[in-house]
């Protein structure tokens, strides 16, 4: 259901037209909670979040294929499947790695400190990276087809970035400090007592939240210059080196863990897109 609205939608992110795609990305959320709590009142039980999920995926497409005047048709053409492959790769195996990174502390943690470190861990990854949820992918999402259209213009891209690097980094900076400082204060009355032993990991991942916004603004520039492939190979010798440096961090518990995940980052991020910055022929001074 969804892949059959994702070329309209693709096409509405292309053009711009982020107003119009707002009424697919919020009317079904509605949708799906009246679906969802009205099945569940009428006793279907957990069957009632599924129906939900199908019926907001259902309304996406459809109001993807009403808002859209494309209708696209079955067909195949070698050239552009070549294409799309060559490229399409290397964004498939990006995000495969990009889950193994962000995933792999859970893994270590669930297996060597057990269900409950992991859940405090959890909950504070959740809000420590609220940065780089609310405003990092959110640009880069927003940014890429900007991107993509003035891939042939050095200096507009160049402009361009920088604007978005600096918007970016001092609105994540600004949440994160946000966080580091009221976590001790909104942890205890907001979700009890039982949950004050996510304050010291939260503080640590609040600053990793603020290096993973920032991380968000590089992505964009080189996947709409047709350099996906540096993702997926960053990503890799990152989690090489991450999975045994946060293994011996458990020794120190979940504040151990949000230790490593910021040191690493706080290397990574500028490295990488230091990297990038040259790859791209863009001068560091871009950023400032």
């Amino acid at each position: 259901i969804t892949a059959a609205g994702s070329v309209q939608s693709a096409l509405l992110a292309k053009e711009l037209a982020f107003r119009k795609k707002l009424i697919p990305d919020v009317t079904p959320l509605v949708i799906s909670g009246c679906v969802s709590v009205g099945l569940a009142l009428a006793g279907w039980g957990v069957w009632s979040l599924v129906a939900g999920y199908l019926a907001k995926n259902l309304a996406t497409t459809l109001l993807l294929w009403y808002l859209s005047p494309v209708r696209p048709w079955p067909r195949f053409d070698l050239a552009v499947a070549r294409e799309l492959l060559g490229y399409g790769g290397h964004i498939s195996l990006a995000s495969v790695v990009g889950f193994a990174v962000m995933n792999v502390d859970y893994f270590i943690i669930g297996r060597v400190l057990g269900a409950g470190p992991l859940g405090l861990y959890t909950l504070a990854f959740m809000i420590g990276t609220l940065p780089s949820t609310l405003i990092g992918q959110q640009i880069a999402t927003a940014i890429f087809p900007a991107y993509s259209r003035i891939r042939n213009s050095p200096t507009a891209l160049n402009r361009l970035f920088g604007n978005v690097f600096a918007i970016s980094t001092t609105l994540s900076i600004a949440l994160g400090a946000a966080v580091l400082v009221g976590a001790p204060t909104i942890v205890g009355p907001i979700l009890g007592a039982k949950w004050l032993g996510i304050v010291g990991p939260l503080r640590i991942l609040a600053i990793f939240g603020v290096l993973r916004a920032i991380e968000f603004t590089f992505s964009p520039l080189y996947r709409a210059i047709g350099r996906p492939e540096i993702m997926w190979v960053s990503s890799l010798i990152r989690l090489v080196v991450l999975a045994p440096l946060l293994y011996l961090a458990t020794g120190y518990g979940v504040n151990g863990v949000a230790v490593v995940q910021a040191v690493v980052g706080a290397i990574f991020i500028p490295l990488n897109g230091a990297i990038l910055m040259r790859l791209l022929n863009l001068p560091l001074s871009t950023a400032s």
